[in-house]
C-alpha cells in the first residue's frame, strides 16, 4: 500500500509549515512538514513544494514497515492513520509499542487504547536538594487532538 493523497495532506496540516529550522517541542530542529533535521542536512529556508518532497522521502520508509510487518490487509484510512501516528512517534517507538501489536493481530479496536494515550512529551527537571536531573512525562494539548484525529481515521470506513 502506499500513502494516499488524503493521508499526505491531513500529516501536512497537523505538522503545519515551517520554511527555516524551528525547534519543535521536544527541542529537535525541525524544517518543512516535521522532517527532524538529521546530522550534517544544512537548511536555511525552504519552499512549501521542498517540504512537501522531503516529507514524501520520510514516509516512505515508514509504508515499508507497515507493507513489511503488518500480516493483515488494512484500509486506506487505517493505513493513512499509522503513517500520521508513526511519522510522529518514530519508526522504533512504533514498533516497540502495543498499538503495533495489536494492528498485527488484527485487533484494531484494542489498539486505539493504547494509541489514545501517546499524548505527552519529556521534560527534565533539575531536583533542587539533589540536583538531579529528573524526566517527567508532561500531555500536550495539540498530542491530545492529535490522536483524536488520527483515531478518527483510522476508524473511518
Amino acid at each position: 500500500m502506499k500513502f494516499s493523497n488524503q493521508g499526505e495532506q491531513i500529516l501536512m496540516d497537523m505538522e503545519g509549515f515551517i520554511e527555516k529550522p524551528t525547534p519543535d517541542l521536544g527541542g529537535h530542529p525541525t524544517i518543512g512538514y516535521g522532517h527532524k533535521i538529521k546530522p550534517g542536512e544544512k537548511f536555511n529556508t525552504i519552499t512549501k513544494g521542498t517540504g512537501i518532497l522531503i516529507l514524501q522521502d520520510d514516509v516512505k520508509p515508514l509504508e515499508d514497515v507497515l507493507n513489511g510487518y503488518i500480516p493483515i490487509k488494512l484500509t486506506q484510512n487505517q493505513f493513512d492513520a499509522l503513517i500520521v501516528f508513526m511519522f510522529n512517534i518514530g519508526q522504533t517507538a512504533f514498533l516497540n509499542s502495543t498499538v503495533f501489536s495489536d494492528i498485527k493481530l488484527g485487533h484494531f479496536e484494542t489498539a486505539t487504547i493504547p494509541w489514545e494515550r501517546w499524548i505527552n512529551i519529556s521534560k527534565y527537571e533539575t531536583d533542587p536538594k539533589t540536583g538531579e536531573k529528573k524526566r517527567k512525562l508532561v500531555p500536550v494539548k495539540g498530542l491530545i487532538n492529535r490522536r483524536k484525529r488520527e483515531i478518527e481515521l483510522f476508524r473511518r470506513k
